[in-house]
């Protein structure tokens, strides 16, 4: 898509340089010099303001080769296109155009040209055709209110709601940021021809979310994919990490950090992103039960991972439609409508080479109920807890000052560093548990 947006930009340039040097080349013959010195004196006398005006455009994108992260990777490519596309078209204007023009010129006397007759053939076609238009008014007039109904009935919808619930088996899970059937995410698309700001309408989306369902956590993003790009990705300009193997341990520090920069003015939907108390049911295999069944503990598994996920996990099988040629994973699996309660996981059939008869999974395991983390995120190996407040008008200074504020607060007894998100902390701490609070300069 950056590709195409640079072969966007660098269309003008591309045709423009050829026109001029084409149009020089002509006012040279029309002052009666021959085709080979009006494309070698019309060329000359335009090359310079052609140079001059792509090394303006190539210096503009020049800083973009700078940049590092997803920034660089979204725009280098758009920067590049043009540089190349603009060169080109130098190149186009100055030794290929002159050629053409010398060739399909001709020599002798100046005379028309073959496209200007040509030029001129449409003109009169489009003069005529338009004489026929004026002359039929409320033909045109309805056919351009019939194009306008039809417009605003095939695109009308401006405003758009994508909703996402939950995480769908095998493949999809990994193109959602939901974690879990808990969560879920929508996509607001505002008209065009609205009146109020994106946070406007944020502020009461916060308000009504917050009256009709006062237990739910959310987070409203009014953030586009350049405000994405800049972030480095993140959803927010501010972003704190606790880092520590002790996930109990970092949530208790997350959450007192969390309550002390809710109070900080302009930081909105202050959450923490991991969370560690999701419902989780435990299945403790009996090994003597099920030896003396001739199952073994990797049968037991394979059959309640099949059942509750695929059995693509450890037994991949393909289909290769001979149609298309695309190729399918192929697995057994529950549906996921029938994982409704613990009963279900209670009465799965255990198989196995060695038994003949199925086994239910509750005559050789007991089951029981705890909590589990929903997510686990790594950052240089070590796990990190993430703090991701949002935030409205505030200016930058206030913001940076406040958030280090808070680190520093935190720092006693742990290793606490602050600084740009872009930029890796210089040293690490030997402590179980430090912390870091990064703050973008513009927020």
């Amino acid at each position: 898509m950056m590709t195409l947006g640079g072969l966007a930009l660098a269309i003008g340039p591309l045709i423009d340089h050829s026109i001029v040097v084409t149009e020089n080349i002509v006012r040279q013959r029309t002052l009666g010099l021959s085709a080979a010195q009006a494309s070698l004196t019309g060329t000359q006398q335009v090359m310079m303001p052609v140079l001059a005006a792509t090394v303006t455009t190539v210096i503009v994108f020049v800083p973009v080769f700078f940049l590092q992260g997803i920034t660089s990777f979204l725009f280098a490519p758009l920067a590049r296109t043009v540089m190349f596309a603009v060169g080109g078209a130098v190149v186009i204007s100055i030794a290929v155009i002159p050629l053409f023009m010398r060739h399909f010129s001709g020599g002798g006397e100046p005379r028309d040209y073959w496209f200007q007759s040509t030029f001129e053939r449409f003109r009169l076609g489009y003069q005529w055709l338009l004489g026929k238009a004026v002359s039929a008014r409320v033909l045109i007039y309805a056919l351009c209110a019939g194009l306008l109904v039809l417009t605003v009935i095939l695109f009308g919808r401006l405003r758009t709601v994508i909703a996402n619930i939950g995480v769908l088996y095998d493949w999809p899970a990994a193109y959602t940021p939901n974690s879990g059937p808990q969560d879920a995410f929508f996509e607001i698309q505002l008209d065009d021809k609205r009146q109020r700001s994106s946070q406007y309408y944020a502020a009461l989306l916060r308000e009504k979310i917050s009256a009709k369902y006062p237990h739910a956590e959310f987070v409203l993003d009014t953030g586009s994919i350049l405000t994405a790009a800049l972030t480095l990705g993140l959803s927010s300009p501010i972003n704190i990490e606790v880092i520590g193997n002790k996930l109990e341990n970092a949530r208790d520090i997350a959450q007192q950090i969390v309550r002390s920069i809710s109070n900080i003015p302009g930081l909105v939907d202050v959450n923490i992103q991991q969370r560690i108390d999701y419902p989780q049911i435990t299945v403790d295999i009996d090994r003597r039960k099920s030896a003396a069944m001739g199952l073994d503990v990797v049968d037991v598994v394979k059959n309640l991972v099949s059942a509750t996920n695929s059995s693509v996990n450890f037994q991949p099988a393909f289909w290769i439609d001979p149609k298309n040629g695309n190729h399918y994973f192929v697995g057994a699996q529950y549906k996921e409508a029938d994982l409704v309660a613990q009963s279900t996981l209670e009465n799965i059939l255990i198989t196995s080479p060695k038994q003949d008869k199925p086994v239910a999974l509750k005559e050789i395991a007991t089951f029981g109920r705890a909590s589990a983390p929903t997510e686990v995120t790594h950052y240089e190996i070590s796990r990190v807890t993430n703090i991701s407040p949002m935030y409205r008008a505030v200016t930058s200074a206030r913001c940076r000052k406040k958030s280090n504020n808070v680190c520093k607060r935190f720092s006693r007894g742990k290793a606490i560093k602050s600084g740009c998100a872009a930029k890796q902390p210089i040293s690490r701490s030997p402590s179980p548990i430090s912390a870091m609070a990064s703050a973008w300069p513009w927020c």
